[in-house]
């Protein structure tokens, strides 16, 4: 650029800077014959890198120089007479850059697709394409380009233009961006009689080597018919992409294990992406569907999978379902830290997902798992974290089973779990359903002395570290006591 700026500066410019009415004409068209006469391609492209680079200089000598060179490719002036007619079938007919075969940069295209969003016509547009697709190296192509012209053709509503035009780049692995690869599919998606279209271009990912298929790829038309589409007409996408999952070309030098290997982590990828969304907007009755087919898939199973189920199953009620998968990763028989599948992160999700089933025809068969799985919890020498303490707390809670809670809050310590001080109030605030008086003793001492060993600690600590630094500061050691004794049982 700067070698292009130092041979076509401000100083060559002023050749063609014209003052009165037709300036802009008469700069056109002295430019344009300047162009046509030059014999190095190399020459023109500097001359335009150099003439968009310099707008900014160059607007003093010529107004709006980027549209000048605008309308030397979209209209030239010198060949005005010879177009009439004659473009419309060859849009390039008569244009003076297609003439000399060529191509006019990064920097040239870039200046008229910016021109084009602010001032869009399709006539021009198809010129622009045309030329970019004809003259420019695809290796020189810039994905900004493919971006500019998408946007383009989106705003204004050029379907059957950005289609061909999308077609033609994917099919010669244009360096297409993902993200104008996705906006262009939600905008076939969304134009009435071009919704097959849309994934007709998902499945030709399989055909090139820059686009490769990933649930990311296609996850906005999936969000968008999960907020604006039936249920039926989501499960439909769903079968059409699923039965369709290729790898790209450019896995062709790989072996045919590691073809098979690279697929099946892909169709993996598609079940558990939407899977994740469809949980997310709680459409669970499709999420159930989904699961149900990524079980038949011939995937190696793991935990993720079965905790993907439990929170499908606990979020529509569906104990039986539940029970099943909780008994897979919840022993009946006691575990070890070297024998159980448990962690703290599996723990809280089940208990979690228990908390869900309120209805008095489950709320025994909830209890029974939650006290099975504070036992092996225990056991395998897991922290209760205070999202799981606070779980189980809600469960035995519920339920009523104040021996239970009485039992969990004396094993209790500070290296076994870390509860928080919302729960404990959650307890105490529920102290008056327990009836009976010894028990509710019991428990409140019990809630006593886990404030007094977690919380009360730590607030006297801090208290006295206070107090000493006003003994110290003030010297009155009997106004300093008066205090500690004050902060002690404002804290009790």
């Amino acid at each position: 650029m700067y070698e292009a700026k130092r041979k076509y500066n401000y100083s060559f410019f002023k050749n063609f800077a014209f003052s009165g009415a037709n300036q802009m004409e008469l700069s056109q068209r002295s430019l344009e014959e300047y162009i046509i006469n030059l014999e190095s391609a190399l020459d023109v492209q500097s001359l335009i890198i150099s003439l968009v680079n310099s707008s900014y200089e160059l607007n003093s000598l010529i107004p709006n120089v980027e549209m000048l060179f605008y309308r030397m490719f979209c209209s030239p002036l010198t060949t005005k007479e010879d177009r009439k007619g004659k473009d419309q079938e060859n849009v390039l007919y008569g244009n003076i850059f297609a003439q000399k075969q060529v191509p006019l940069t990064y920097f040239g295209y870039k200046s008229l697709l910016e021109t084009l969003v602010l001032d869009p016509k399709k006539k021009h547009l198809k010129k622009v394409i045309a030329h970019l697709s004809e003259f420019e190296p695809k290796e020189k192509v810039d994905p900004y380009l493919i971006d500019l012209i998408v946007k383009i053709g989106i705003e204004q509503k050029y379907p059957v233009l950005l289609g061909k035009t999308m077609k033609f780049f994917m099919q010669n692995d244009y360096p297409i961006p993902k993200s104008a690869f996705q906006n262009f599919v939600l905008f076939l998606e969304h134009c009435k009689g071009y919704e097959e279209d849309a994934k007709r271009f998902i499945f030709l990912t399989s055909e090139t080597e820059t686009l490769d298929f990933s649930y990311d790829l296609v996850r906005p038309i999936f969000l968008r018919n999960l907020s604006m589409k039936t249920g039926n007409e989501v499960l439909q996408l769903f079968e059409q992409i699923r039965k369709n999952i290729k790898l790209n070309k450019s896995t062709k030098a790989l072996t045919q294990p590691e073809k098979q290997e690279l697929l099946q982590a892909k169709k993996r990828g598609f079940y558990d992406g939407l899977l994740k969304d469809l949980i997310k907007t709680q459409a669970y009755g499709l999420a159930q569907i989904v699961y149900s087919e990524k079980m038949r898939e011939k995937f190696e199973s793991n935990i993720e999978d079965q905790l993907t189920g439990l929170e499908i199953f606990a979020s529509q009620k569906k104990i039986d379902e539940f029970t099943e998968l909780y008994s897979k990763l919840v022993s009946d028989v006691p575990t070890t830290p070297t024998t159980t599948i448990l962690t703290q992160s599996v723990s809280e999700t089940i208990a979690r997902n228990l908390m869900l089933f309120d209805n008095e025809k489950e709320k025994q068969r909830r209890l029974e798992m939650a006290e099975r799985l504070l036992k092996r919890t225990m056991e395998s020498s897991i922290v209760l974290s205070a999202r799981l303490f606070d779980s189980l707390v809600f469960v035995f809670t519920e339920s009523q089973q104040w021996r239970q809670l009485i039992e969990m809050l004396t094993g209790i310590n500070s290296r076994n779990c870390a509860p928080e001080v919302k729960t404990l109030n959650y307890l105490k605030k529920n102290l008056l359903y327990c009836f009976e008086p010894q028990t509710r003793q019991q428990l409140k001492e019990q809630i006593e002395h886990l404030e007094d060993n977690f919380f009360t600690n730590v607030n006297t600590q801090e208290v006295k570290a206070g107090d000493d630094l006003e003994e110290a500061a003030e010297g009155d050691n009997t106004k300093v006591g008066e205090k500690k004794q004050f902060k002690k049982r404002d804290l009790a």
